[in-house]
């Protein structure tokens, strides 16, 4: 499989993933309010996306589109779940 392919196949399973997690807080909260949360939004997809597929690409070495979409997916899933949760905690504590 070529390496931009994967990288890009990667990224798309890895955005798939963070629009499913971050729908109803981040993503919910720049279509709110464009101009104050664009920056954390950038971040994130700079962060999250990218490294999904340099993940996909580099540790997982896909052999067809499948495997690629997954290795993105599956970095975006373990990452994103911890920060969420992370987030989810905090926004506990402040309630209480």
């Amino acid at each position: 499989m070529d390496s931009y392919l994967a990288f890009f196949v990667g990224m798309l399973g890895a955005l798939v993933i963070y629009a499913v997690l971050y729908r109803d807080t981040r993503i919910r909260k720049v279509i709110e309010n464009p101009r104050a949360n664009l920056r954390v939004l950038t971040f994130d997809l700079l962060l999250y996306i990218i490294c999904g597929g340099l993940v996909t690409l580099f540790l997982l070495s896909p052999g067809n589109i499948e495997e690629a979409f997954w290795g993105g997916a599956s970095w975006q899933g373990i990452i994103g779940s911890m920060v969420k949760g992370v987030e989810s905690n905090r926004e506990g504590e402040y309630k209480k």
